[in-house]
């Protein structure tokens, strides 16, 4: 099935990637490091000198799955989280794609702010589902492992001798 726009194959990023552990009140400990945003920094045009400041890039998360203790996985807020997201889906489609066109390349910042409140308004922020017996940091981490370990064609492509793998027992 084709696409109705070209789609990113590639990130560059030339920022870092950094946990905001506040923007999930009510995630376990064990879990709320794992997602981070990008920031970068750049030339402010704000100011006729030369000076930095920081910028948050919303639409860029990557899930560190070793910022993660496994040992606190717990299937029955899984299991909650899917119970609460198949809910919302099934009531109200077009708020989640409304969530989602907000991250899309182009949109404006106001678009963001506005899923936010969506967000609260369909009862999916953070806390609101951890009250619920879900918290969907632990659904989006336990989603990340099961692409990676999906990723079977860079799987493959390590066995030929394309790239090296990363890990602890190969020195990352």
């Amino acid at each position: 099935m084709k696409t109705k726009k070209k789609l990113r194959t590639s990130i560059p990023a030339s920022g870092s990637f950094v946990s905001l552990p506040e923007a999930f009140p009510g995630a376990h400990p064990s879990v709320k490091y794992a997602p981070k945003i990008q920031l970068d920094t750049v030339r402010s045009d704000k100011s006729k000198q030369f000076q930095l400041e920081h910028v948050l890039l919303p639409h860029r998360i990557l899930i560190d799955l070793q910022a993660v203790d496994a040992s606190f996985f717990d299937a029955k807020t899984l299991v909650r989280d899917c119970e609460i997201v198949r809910g919302v889906a099934l009531r109200h489609p077009k708020k989640l794609q409304q969530i989602l066109k907000a991250f899309q390349e182009g949109a404006p910042f106001s678009h963001v702010e506005k899923a936010g409140a969506v967000v609260k308004e369909l009862g999916l922020h953070e806390r609101q589902v951890t009250r619920k017996g879900g918290g969907f940091i632990s659904l989006l981490i336990i989603l990340a492992a099961l692409a990676a370990s999906s990723a079977e064609v860079a799987i493959a492509r390590l066995r030929k001798g394309i790239g090296r793998a990363g890990g602890a027992d190969m020195g990352n």
